[in-house]
């Protein structure tokens, strides 16, 4: 086969699990339906690699073994074009970084968190349905729906670095970002996740994303994809000079 229609293939095969996970990145709250009860609204954040976490009360009984369903009740979440119905197996966040996620994406929840009113789940996928507008479905197992992070210290381990250095020292690089490339309203735009595939912002309630084009994993990655995107940004303004 050719090796151009061969890559195009594959890169086709992609855009279906990017989308979800483009869906899970933009969440901010999801429909729990466990089994004879009654459905809650929970927090939700994605981890790295696109698995969802959540903040249930701390007094909410789950069964690990018992398969639950999500699914997003914000448009944010859609803007893929796809509905997606998440079946999961809660478990007990065992990662720092997955309620360092859940907490930059709803800073509200901290003092609950903190004081131990609401406990942090991480979402394991059994399986992703996606219902497209025009009636197709697709269903994704585990393997194809989630990212492979693999050794990539810069996010797994240096995330949080990462932002806060970002807000701290070059918040006018996310205010760039974020108005001239997403268009965005003026604010006090804070960077609040980096993963493989994208920037999240928050400003007061609003939030918005930055998608990479390509996926990234290291600093060198991460960089070259973060650079070209401040580079339209300043030309947009009339700024001439280097990226940080």
């Amino acid at each position: 086969m050719n090796t151009a229609v061969s890559q195009l293939e594959a890169d086709l095969k992609q855009q279906v699990p990017r989308a979800a996970r483009g869906q899970a990145r933009r969440a901010t709250v999801a429909w729990l339906f466990r089994a004879d009860q009654e459905p809650v609204a929970v927090q939700v954040a994605a981890d790295l690699d696109g698995s969802l976490i959540a903040a249930m009360p701390a007094d909410a009984e789950f069964d690990p073994a018992a398969p639950v369903l999500l699914a997003f009740t914000d448009n944010k979440a859609q803007a893929s074009g796809y509905r997606s119905l998440h079946t999961v197996a809660l478990k007990t966040a065992s990662l720092p970084r997955q309620r360092l996620r859940l907490q930059n994406r709803h800073p509200e929840l901290a003092e609950d968190i903190g004081q131990g009113n609401l406990s942090i789940v991480h979402c394991e996928p059994l399986q992703v349905q996606l219902m497209a507008l025009d009636g197709e479905r697709r269903d994704l197992e585990p393997r194809e729906y989630l990212l492979e992070i693999g050794d990539a210290p810069e996010l797994t381990e240096n995330e949080q670095a990462n932002l806060e250095h970002q807000n701290a020292d070059h918040a006018d690089i996310s205010h760039q970002l974020c108005t001239q490339i997403l268009e965005q309203a003026d604010g006090h735009w804070l960077l609040t996740g980096l993963d493989p595939e994208g920037m999240d912002f928050r400003c007061s309630e609003q939030r918005c994303r930055l998608p990479f084009p390509v996926a990234a994993y290291d600093r060198q990655s991460l960089g070259d994809a973060i650079k070209a995107y401040v580079k339209t940004a300043r030309a947009r303004l009339g700024i001439n000079s280097k990226a940080d």
